[in-house]
């Protein structure tokens, strides 16, 4: 499960919640820091990083005189990083959000490309050595943030892969992603690849005004979302408090938790440690936000994701024998995929192949094979299962 930590706006309180939940999380996961633009959670971690790895993006240089004013490359750039002034067609890199486009229309190949350095993605461990952590970080003085983002999705999907194979399991590890605040363009690149929300509310005005905000903004992607009030309980603040909870109310989001404010916590915070060391009482704390959050992510995982593992015997009519093909699909919105497992699956005219689906719910695999010829009515007896476990 992938867990996104929001919020409306910085200060929030995102970043102190993500650290003090990696400490108490209870099972294997990797911690995203995905606020590329001020990477924060490894000043509360103890991080060691391993690697760093520059990030850059394919950007048109320059237009020559091999081109003949076509304007395709004009036409394609919602960017206007290929604009036309006066007799010239002139490249914007800056401008550039590395589509590609114009580079794939030219057919004179009269524009030529340049790297522009995002930033990098720094990976290693937090808390001793015992969480798996990953961090994006920009180039000083961009301004671009989403290209550096998908690179840093891309590689979060890589590290998980890997540590399935290390610890031979099926099941993808958790991540704990902390999102870049507000509702722009990189907090949305984000907020796609999660699996569930918790948006984290500063219950002054302006925070609660960014927090509705943030609802309404990442409501329409489908996720689950759910709230956690931080700095509850101020002198002279009640009806904040009661406001947050009072829209939670109104739009059924559930108010997972509310962390006090108190001076012994702003100091921890000043002194760079964790919420959860802070006290028995602290610790306890998250360790029921845990809890609260597994039980959001699993009625997430029962009614729109599904993890198929498969093992599939493939005829090779090139070498006149069977190749054995093993991996993974996981798909959102199960009950309009079962078309597309089968396209990309059951993919040559005789292949057999055993297929293993998981119940989050039961906490078991369903097992069946299959042939090309039978794999539309079995899917359909897979994924009528599905429907009965996980609904």
């Amino acid at each position: 499960m992938r867990i996104l930590f929001a919020s409306g706006k910085g200060g929030a309180g995102k970043t102190t919640v993500t650290a003090s939940l990696a400490k108490v999380w209870p099972r294997e996961a990797i911690v995203v820091d995905a606020d590329v633009e001020a990477p924060n959670v490894a000043l509360f971690t103890d991080t060691t990083i391993e690697s760093k790895t520059p990030v850059a993006m394919r950007v048109p240089e320059k237009i020559t005189d091999r081109c003949d004013f076509c304007g395709e490359c004009i036409a394609i750039c919602q960017f206007k990083a290929v604009v036309k002034l006066g007799d010239r067609i002139v490249a914007f890199p800056d401008m550039c959000h590395g589509c590609g486009g114009c580079f794939a229309v030219c057919h004179t190949g009269a524009i030529t490309e340049d790297r522009r350095e995002l930033g990098r993605l720094e990976s290693g461990t937090v808390l001793d050595g015992s969480v798996r952590f990953l961090m994006g970080r920009t180039r000083i003085g961009e301004s671009m943030t989403p290209p550096l983002l998908r690179q840093e999705h891309a590689r979060l999907n890589e590290m998980l892969t890997e540590m399935m194979k290390e610890d031979n399991i099926l099941e993808e590890p958790d991540a704990l992603l902390d999102s870049p605040p507000g509702v722009s363009c990189p907090a949305v690149t984000v907020t796609r690849e999660a699996d569930a929300i918790l948006l984290v509310v500063d219950p002054t005005p302006f925070g609660f005004h960014d927090f509705k905000l943030a609802h309404q903004a990442f409501k329409p992607l489908g996720k689950p979302i759910c709230a956690a009030i931080n700095r509850a309980g101020a002198e002279g603040n009640e009806a904040g408090d009661e406001a947050v909870r009072a829209y939670c109310r109104a739009h059924a989001l559930p108010l997972l938790a509310e962390l006090p404010f108190e001076r012994a916590a702003a100091e921890q915070y000043a002194a760079g440690l964790l919420l959860a060391d802070l006290s028995p009482a602290w610790h306890e704390r998250f360790v029921q936000l845990v809890h609260q959050i597994e039980l959001t992510g699993k009625v997430h995982h029962r009614t729109r994701f599904a993890t198929l593992v498969y093992h599939e015997q493939r005829w090779n009519a090139s070498s006149a024998s069977h190749e054995s093909i093993v991996g993974t699909k996981r798909r959102s919105n199960v009950y309009n995929t079962s078309t597309i497992f089968c396209g990309n699956v059951v993919a040559s005219d005789y292949s057999k192949c055993t297929f293993f689906l998981w119940s989050e719910e039961r906490k078991k695999w369903f097992i069946f094979k299959t042939y090309k010829f039978a794999a539309f009515k079995c899917f359909s007896w897979a994924f009528s299962i599905f429907k009965v476990c996980f609904e």
